[in-house]
């Protein structure tokens, strides 16, 4: 699945939204990483004088052999695993001629490299293209901009993001999502189209939480742990305001996750046998309704953590699917009263094993909750969230 758009269309986020969500429903999910950036930030980068010339024909030629071999061994490497695996690229190969100067390098480039743009298309199952802000005047760009590092101007982004809907115009799957007012709009028209071409549930929708206690027993069912997994999700805010913050997702035994939701063994996840992990970076944008999210590397992640003032706040969630294919998380917050909370579809019916607490109080999916702030007022903290749970934790 490609991601594509003009600079500002928030692929980064979405991209970092949908691994979680994918590799929750036991996905394996491989994410291809943008061509361009690999040669540019581990050189001098590109130099103006190639620009139409012979260089510029050599560089599109290796860009295009260096993205079409990468596709190919990011494909591979999924194969090896026994999961469903879906390849997320930030970008592919047809991007690559919205950023040449000239119809004549990117010809030469495809006949060098023996291939057409028929053939191109025809490596992809979907493509979303993710409409830029640019076209509607929300655009920031350069020093002093949300986005130091952007250097397109709004009129160079909106044409980028146009020349790019016909690049890929002839896909069979493409999908437009054009920019909205409300970033998280824009989130569930992306997941309402993987939901449907992958049929995993609970990628769109209304999600809501409600604090939970287990019917019969202090564990969930075993046909219910069979094919569950469980993670130990770890943020940490980087500001009073909580709007700047790190994420980390490790994958721990399921055994583990009951042993801590019965406080009989310590869930400290740096000894615990780990499985795959996740690292982000967060970044609370008011004005536009929207968390800006970025994959970041695991070295990255502990640099940012050990200057944090905060410490980190532990969710250990059990993600699990009934017969109908509806997807749940239980989780509960470690160093806390370990009060059970259920996320689940609304519409979908609470497990038989499980019962809403006395007196609960239905709450939708804190999405967009956890990131209602200003500077300019107090906080209000919707319940269940993990920045109540951090805000308690700092208050002891």
């Amino acid at each position: 699945i490609v991601l594509t758009g003009g600079p500002c269309s928030g692929k980064s986020s979405i991209l970092a939204l949908l691994r979680d969500r994918l590799s929750k429903r036991g996905m394996q999910v491989v994410t291809v990483p943008e061509y361009a950036t690999h040669f540019f930030a581990n050189s001098d980068g590109f130099q103006g004088e190639w620009v139409g010339t012979q260089k510029e024909e050599d560089l599109q030629h290796i860009f295009l052999r260096y993205q079409m071999l990468q596709e190919d061994m990011f494909r591979d490497f999924a194969s090896l695993n026994t999961k469903t695996s879906v390849l997320l690229l930030d970008r592919a190969t047809l991007d690559q001629k919205v950023f040449t100067s000239e119809e004549k390098i990117w010809r030469a480039a495809l006949g060098r490299s023996n291939v057409t743009e028929q053939q191109l298309l025809e490596r992809y199952d979907m493509v979303v293209h993710l409409g830029t802000c640019a076209k509607v005047g929300e655009y920031e760009w350069g020093p002093g901009s949300n986005n130091p590092g952007r250097y397109h101007s709004p009129d160079e982004a909106a044409r980028v993001d146009k020349v790019l809907e016909g690049v890929y115009k002839g896909h069979k799957q493409l999908r437009m999502v054009p920019h909205c007012k409300l970033f998280e709009d824009k989130v569930e028209i992306v997941m309402e189209y993987l939901q449907d071409a992958l049929h995993v549930d609970g990628l769109a929708g209304k999600r809501q939480r409600i604090p939970v206690g287990l019917r019969a027993a202090d564990r969930p069912p075993p046909e219910v742990l069979l094919h569950a997994q469980a993670f130990v999700i770890t943020s940490t805010f980087l500001d009073e305001a909580m709007q700047s913050s790190i994420r980390r997702r490790v994958r721990v035994p399921v055994d583990r996750w009951c042993a801590g939701l019965r406080g009989s063994e310590p869930m400290d996840v740096d000894s615990l046998p780990r499985g795959e992990q996740t690292f982000e970076e967060r970044e609370a944008i008011p004005e536009e309704d929207y968390l800006a999210r970025r994959v970041i590397s695991e070295a990255q992640y502990h640099k940012i953590a050990s200057l944090a003032r905060q410490a980190g706040v532990d969710r250990c969630v059990l993600s699990f699917q009934d017969s109908a294919g509806s997807h749940y998380e239980l989780f509960y917050f470690r160093n806390s009263s370990r009060e059970l909370v259920l996320d689940f579809t609304v519409g979908s019916r609470l497990p038989v094993w499980l019962e809403a607490a006395p007196e609960a109080e239905v709450k939708p999916h804190p999405a967009r909750h956890e990131q209602d702030c200003t500077a300019k007022r107090e906080r209000k903290l919707a319940r269940h969230t993990t920045a109540e749970a951090a805000q308690e934790h700092s208050q002891r």
